[in-house]
């Protein structure tokens, strides 16, 4: 009886504690995983330009969907057609108005000022 019962310990232990250890180092990590929230535009270029347009709107994960958008939760904004390509990027960024609402369209104002 004593064998049988160390040696289920035995697989007991060598099965659980590397399963624990694994549960543990995952459950510390996931508290300091941080991620980006991007926005993608595209449509139809109307206006001096032809073809589709597109920009990519970089936020931190601290920025609140229907809000204006703060200085601070700012990352980037990348813009392309076949009149203008640009990046804005929070070191060049002047001043920013306006904000997304929670389907991803813009704000009462409807566009946002960079």
């Amino acid at each position: 009886m004593f064998n049988s019962f160390t040696r289920a310990f035995s697989v007991f232990r060598s099965r659980f504690v590397p399963l624990a250890l694994t549960v543990i180092s995952f459950s510390v990590l996931a508290g300091t995983a941080r991620a980006n929230v991007i926005f993608d535009f595209s449509g139809t270029c109307s206006v001096q330009c032809s073809g589709t347009a597109t920009g990519v709107l970089t936020l931190t994960d601290a920025y609140i969907i229907g809000t204006d958008i703060p200085q601070a939760d700012f990352i980037s904004f990348t813009y392309s057609s076949s009149d203008a390509n640009f990046t804005i990027t929070s070191a060049t960024l002047g001043n920013i108005a306006g904000g997304l609402k929670a389907n991803g369209s813009f704000d009462s104002a409807g566009q946002l000022n960079f």
